[in-house]
C-alpha cells in the first residue's frame, strides 16, 4: 500500500474508479481497496494503522492467525473451486453487495468479497479460472469483443505440466534424482 502511494498508482487506481473503470482487488489488494488496515501488533508488517484506498466500504484488522481454506465459490451462475490464504479479518462499514456466495467444506454457505458498483474485492484466488467468470468480468469491463477460451484455464495449465513431465521424461535421465531422493 505504501509503494502504491509512493510509485502514483494508488492515485491512477482511485482516478480510474472514479471514471468508471472496473477495478477489482484480490486477497491484499481487496483490503488495500477498503478504509483501514489495522495492525496492531504488526503480524503482518509494520505496527500500526493504515488508511487504504478508501473504494470499498470494509476495514481489515490482520491477526495472529492465517485462514486457509478452499471452498466452492458462485458468481454469475457459474460455480467453480477456490481457495483462501490471508491474515487478516476484513468486515464492511456500512452495507455494500456481497460479491459472490461460498460455501465451506461442512456445506454451510456465506456471502464472500465486496461489490460496490465498479468496485470489487474478493479473499478467493482462482477467480480468474473459469471462463464464465473470465467473460462477467469483461462484460463488467465494458470489453465487447473479449471472447474467453471455453476451457478452464486448471484444465489448459494440466496439459501443460503433462507435455512438461513428458518432455522430461524423454530428454533427462532420471535414475540419479529418484536415488538420491529415494523414490
Amino acid at each position: 500500500l505504501r509503494w502504491l502511494r509512493a510509485s502514483g498508482l494508488a492515485v491512477a487506481i482511485v482516478a480510474a474508479a472514479r471514471r468508471g473503470a472496473l477495478v477489482i482487488g484480490i486477497c491484499g489488494g481487496f483490503q488495500m481497496l477498503g478504509e483501514r488496515l489495522i495492525d496492531a501488533t504488526g503480524v503482518a508488517g509494520d505496527a500500526g494503522d493504515e488508511r487504504g484506498l478508501g473504494l470499498l466500504p470494509v476495514t481489515t484488522q490482520f491477526e495472529e492467525k492465517k485462514t486457509l481454506r478452499q471452498v466452492t465459490a458462485e458468481c454469475a451462475g457459474r460455480r467453480w473451486t477456490a481457495y483462501e490464504i490471508h491474515m487478516g479479518r476484513t468486515v464492511g462499514t456500512s452495507p455494500a453487495d456481497a460479491l459472490q456466495i461460498v460455501w465451506d467444506t461442512d456445506g454451510t454457505s456465506r456471502p464472500e468479497g465486496v461489490r460496490r458498483g465498479n468496485i470489487w474485492g474478493t479473499y478467493l484466488h482462482g477467480w480468474f479460472e473459469a471462463p464464465e467468470l473470465r467473460a462477467h468480468v469483461a462484460a463488467a469491463g465494458r470489453l465487447t469483443a473479449y471472447r474467453p477460451h471455453r476451457v478452464p484455464w486448471s484444465e489448459q495449465r494440466r496439459a501443460i505440466y503433462t507435455e512438461m513431465a513428458a518432455h522430461v521424461v524423454a530428454h533427462v535421465n532420471l535414475e540419479p534424482v529418484c536415488r538420491h531422493l529415494e523414490l
